[in-house]
């Protein structure tokens, strides 16, 4: 965990010119890994403390971290399947009319 998190960082630190939804999901994912690592550092396991049921269908356990790293896996998704190409795209429209 701890080496992704230092992967995320540096990956992060060299997008400054990269779309802020792209950089909200790796950071996104990058606390929620940092959140489950302080938990697995300091209680030796990860702590899953929202629990939900709807009639007789039981919702897995999980905690803010794991919301924060699928929210974050979902943004970083809709980035690359829908907005990078036409940010390449627009990037290279540009530089052809300059």
């Amino acid at each position: 965990s701890l080496a992704f998190v230092i992967i995320l960082i540096f990956l992060i630190n060299s997008l400054k010119q990269s779309s802020y939804l792209y950089i909200l999901g790796l950071s996104l994912i990058t606390g929620g890994a940092l959140g489950n690592l302080l938990d697995r550092i300091i209680f030796g396991e990860v702590t899953d403390f929202l629990d939900f049921f709807i009639n007789n269908f039981h919702w897995p356990t999980f905690n803010i971290a794991d919301t924060s790293i699928t929210i974050g896996v979902i943004l970083v998704a809709f980035y690359i399947l829908f907005l990078e190409s036409k940010e390449k795209g627009k990037n290279k429209t540009v530089d052809l009319l300059t």
